[in-house]
């Protein structure tokens, strides 16, 4: 995802973009942990939170991981000049 925003003081688009990027890692592993979603009924409610609750738990992961790579690849740099 390209941001279409410009960067300011509340907004850096390098930051809207790499978080965007992971969505489809975060999004393919809810689906994997609480299946499709139902057609219909009281069932969509609790499948909706059970899915929530994974794909936010997975976007912590995966930007935790990817802050400290991200990290460690700076530190890299940094030494190496």
């Amino acid at each position: 995802m390209t941001c279409l925003h410009e960067d300011g003081a509340k907004h850096s688009c390098a930051y809207v973009e790499a978080r965007s990027a992971l969505i489809p890692a975060a999004e393919h592993y809810a689906l994997r942990r609480v299946g499709p979603c139902p057609p219909s009924g009281p069932e969509v409610i609790d499948w909706m939170a059970g899915f929530n609750a994974a794909f936010h738990g997975e976007m912590t992961r995966l930007w935790a991981r990817s802050s400290r790579e991200t990290a460690t690849e700076r530190h890299v740099q940094k030494e190496a000049e």
